[in-house]
């Protein structure tokens, strides 16, 4: 993949089988890549905390093997207005010439909300969910049957033995002894 040269220092290649890290002050979740994979800082990284009023995720990573894109939001107890921040990221990079890139000739795409804490998932699909999963499916080359299960909820605990997916509620467990592998968004 072409790296835009102003975005190269945002950009880490994570060799498969490694754990990729994502972290902020609250959460902490970590990936096993099955493939070389990026990991892409996009909140002060390739959107630049200039303005305070842009919403942005805080990581992207992308699976260039199979060409899965997912989008990760860091939360703490508060997920309301993660949702929009994934909504409001593709929006950037789609109005971004260079980073336009990163969302085409996808296989799929997903959005995950990351949380250590028992989450609050909304119980009622709000119109905000539904605009989103609609932009995800539509840059997917492969289709769910569901558009809405490319929203994921992800709680990151202290101990879980192995990755647990309910789809129905779009809710995924795991623990970074057992760290989620991105196959795990597609059950």
């Amino acid at each position: 993949m072409e790296i835009p040269e102003k975005y190269r220092e945002f950009f880490s290649l994570i060799p498969s089988g490694e754990k990729l890290e994502m972290q902020d002050s609250q959460t902490r979740i970590l990936v096993r890549t099955e493939h070389d994979t990026y990991r892409i800082v996009v909140d002060k990284g390739v959107i630049q905390n200039t303005r305070q009023e842009i919403k942005k995720s805080d990581f992207a990573v992308l699976d260039e093997d199979t060409q899965h894109f997912v989008l990760f939001e860091l939360k703490g107890k508060v997920i309301d207005a993660a949702i929009e921040q994934l909504d409001e990221t593709i929006k950037h990079f789609t109005n971004d010439e260079e980073l336009r890139l990163l969302l085409s000739q996808r296989k799929r795409m997903d959005a995950c909300i990351v949380s250590p804490e028992r989450q609050q998932i909304p119980k009622d699909i709000s119109t905000r969910q539904k605009d989103l999963a609609k932009k995800l499916f539509s840059r997917s080359s492969e289709k769910p049957n569901d558009m809405l299960s490319l929203i994921h909820f992800i709680r990151v605990v202290p101990k879980q033995k192995e990755v647990k997916n309910n789809p129905i509620s779009r809710q995924i467990l795991c623990s970074n002894a057992n760290p989620l592998k991105l196959t795990d968004l597609k059950r």
